[in-house]
């Protein structure tokens, strides 16, 4: 009986040993499994994150680019009313061959590269016209910027009585009622002294484009020169392609 009893403790011991090195084996695959999926969770978080901010910054130039380009041509602007003798001094665009008057409109050729609005309430006398005749020297600087991003809608100068210069050509004069003031806009009114002192570009609120292509946003930098405040240069942006490109982004297949 003690015989038996001795082989029967000893069976139990067996089992019993067997089964917590198999209890034990478990739970140390198991602990080493959970470590090892923290760290590879981890580790696609931080691969993620980073791809994301990889593809922000790369939007985030693209404003920048637009940005600078802004500021740089409300710097040439500025450079252009101070200087009228050197970008004037030729006969490229000459108002009174080139313009005509229709149904109380000032109204551009359409094979011209760019365009304007002139308010009814600008009293157009001969330094008014001079003025007009110098922003078409425009015409050898912007067409470059425009061209080169599929994301700007137009870049434009409107000067401190509301003359515009507008590219690209859409006859702009036959669009905006006659009467109508950019200098009320959102886009305008930002870079004003009284609301940037700070001279630096602003940026618009987002709003519907009149044209129907979507959200737009506009880049607008004041124009100085040394008599002060001239008025503004402004870069529209349309976000359709960036929120499209965006909603898109997928870095892994089905994310």
């Amino acid at each position: 009986e003690l015989l038996i009893y001795t082989l029967g403790l000893t069976f139990v011991m067996i089992v019993l040993t067997t089964a917590i090195a198999v209890f034990s084996t478990k739970t140390a695959g198991d602990d080493a499994a959970d470590a090892t999926s923290d760290v590879l969770r981890t580790q696609a978080e931080e691969l993620l994150i980073q791809v994301a901010e990889a593809a922000a910054q790369q939007q985030d130039l693209l404003f920048e680019q637009i940005r600078n380009d802004t500021e740089n041509l409300a710097f040439y602007t500025g450079k252009m009313y101070e200087n009228q003798s050197i970008f004037s001094g030729n006969d490229y665009w000459d108002f009174n061959t080139r313009v005509i008057r229709k149904e109380g409109r000032y109204i551009n050729s359409v094979s011209d590269i760019s365009t304007f609005h002139i308010p009814s309430f600008v009293i157009l006398d001969a330094d008014k016209r001079r003025n007009i005749e110098l922003t078409a020297a425009l015409d050898f600087v912007v067409p470059s910027i425009l061209n080169n991003n599929e994301n700007i809608a137009a870049i434009y100068t409107i000067d401190k009585e509301g003359v515009t210069r507008y590219f690209p050509n859409i006859i702009l004069g036959e669009l905006g009622p006659p009467d109508y003031d950019p200098r009320e806009d959102i886009y305008y009114l930002p870079a004003t002294p009284e609301n940037n002192p700070g001279k630096t570009v602003v940026w618009s609120p987002l709003y519907e484009d009149v044209a129907g292509r979507g959200l737009m946003i506009t880049a607008t930098a004041p124009v100085y020169t040394k008599d002060g405040f001239t008025g503004i240069a402004a870069t529209d942006v349309l976000l359709k392609s960036i929120t499209e490109s965006i909603a898109a982004y997928s870095p892994i297949e089905g994310s």
